[in-house]
């Protein structure tokens, strides 16, 4: 009994993470309303929870609410003045000089991106999680940002995150198919059987299939049906 209850309440939870991750969305506009400081915390928190490279802790997080702030942020966005109306802005600042310590320069420029990527996304899906827009910015001219911010120069700017109320719905965008993004084995890999491959892949497509061999037949046994009649007629 107790077996089946945890497979029930781990379903759950995988059902209401998938689910998270698909119906996340990249929000840019938002409502003139004050998130909960929890709330913000919350997000932060699922920040740090991210996989670091050696445990490496190299990323930061600056919160932005002075409204002035908030708007030069904006104007160093490319001019993306829609940023500054997110109640919350959180810049997410690497370290790399962390990272090279340990990893060298693969660490400096590959693991700070990887880990701050990582955070960025945890951060974004617990956002969603908790009813709040937000928005992965990555366009910005990273010196203003450091002079807005008081950021010393051995650091750099990896993105800057919107956080607010949403106030739109945006349109799911269109997503590539399982199929179309993976490989077996090596590059350009794929599996020696195409229709076992499409039953892997989709059991909407399976059950595509399914039906249409159905209806072709259907449509084959009426044809039968009416040569048969006709065959009589005469």
């Amino acid at each position: 009994m107790e077996e089946k209850e945890h497979e029930i309440h781990s379903h759950s939870h995988n059902s209401d993470l998938f689910d998270c991750i698909r119906t996340r969305r990249s929000v840019r506009k938002y409502k003139d309303k004050p998130i909960p400081w929890d709330n913000v915390v919350e997000v932060l928190q699922a920040g740090k929870y991210a996989p670091f490279a050696g445990n490496v802790f190299n990323v930061k997080f600056l919160v932005i609410k002075d409204e002035n702030r908030r708007k030069a942020i904006a104007e160093a966005c490319a001019q993306q003045y829609w940023v500054q109306d997110a109640p919350i802005q959180i810049v997410v600042v690497g370290e790399p000089e962390k990272a090279e310590r340990y990893y060298g320069t693969r660490g400096a420029r590959v693991y700070t991106l990887q880990s701050a990527g990582a955070a960025i996304q945890n951060m974004l899906l617990t956002a969603h999680a908790l009813g709040l827009g937000a928005c992965w910015v990555g366009a910005f001219d990273e010196g203003e940002i450091i002079n807005i911010c008081n950021i010393p120069e051995h650091l750099n700017v990896q993105a800057v995150i919107t956080l607010g109320y949403a106030d739109e719905v945006p349109i799911p965008p269109p997503k590539l198919r399982v199929e179309h993004v993976m490989f077996f084995e090596k590059w350009f890999g794929r599996v020696e059987a195409p229709k076992t491959a499409i039953g892997m892949w989709s059991p909407y497509i399976q059950k595509a299939v399914k039906e249409t061999h159905k209806m072709i037949k259907k449509h084959a046994n009426k044809l039968v049906e009416k040569s048969r009649a006709r065959m009589k007629n005469k």
